[in-house]
């Protein structure tokens, strides 16, 4: 049985820019974790994926209508460097 990771923190890094599209997520992906639907959560390119290391990670996303903190569920093998498939 896999663990729902912890509450996010967000830690300050640099931030990076890029573009954001949403799906359909049920908090499940490539990062083995438990589905979660009530999570917001984001899949992260495949260029920043790291071989996992961002799994479980959360990242502040700023946007045109506002910040959002996301938990990184999965990969996004679509996505541009810099960016972040959002749950709807």
């Amino acid at each position: 049985m896999l663990e729902e990771p912890p509450a996010c923190a967000v830690d300050p890094v640099a931030p990076v820019l890029g573009d954001a599209t949403n799906y359909d997520a049920d908090g499940s992906g490539s990062c083995s974790f438990d589905a979660s639907p009530d999570r917001m959560i984001a899949a992260i390119n495949a260029a920043d994926y790291q071989r996992a290391a961002w799994c479980g990670s959360c990242v502040e996303v700023t946007g045109p209508k506002g910040e959002v903190v996301v938990r990184i569920v999965d990969k996004c093998p679509g996505c541009k460097p810099g960016g972040l498939d959002l749950s709807r």
